[in-house]
């Protein structure tokens, strides 16, 4: 199993973060989410608030977004 996860975050007209992080945590419909490498199987909704990215056991990078959607796999995140 890899260390670290790729996440993308993509608006209707650009790629705005593509990195590979060790965590990402989503503002989920149901609640935050959190990801890590090796998460299971997942398509839900995002819903307004902030994503954060950790790396190296920090938060590194946080970014709003206004709602939407994610899909998980084993070692991949997108927001969409």
């Amino acid at each position: 199993m890899a260390d670290t996860i790729q996440f993308d975050l993509v608006s209707p007209t650009k790629l705005v973060a593509s990195q590979a992080v060790d965590m990402v945590v989503v503002p989920g419909g149901e609640g935050d989410l959190g990801v890590l490498p090796g998460h299971s199987l997942l398509i839900g909704t995002v819903r307004p608030g902030v994503i954060d990215i950790h790396e190296g056991g920090k938060v590194t990078n946080s970014i709003f977004v206004a709602g939407g959607f994610v899909e998980v796999n084993p070692d991949t995140c997108t927001v969409l």
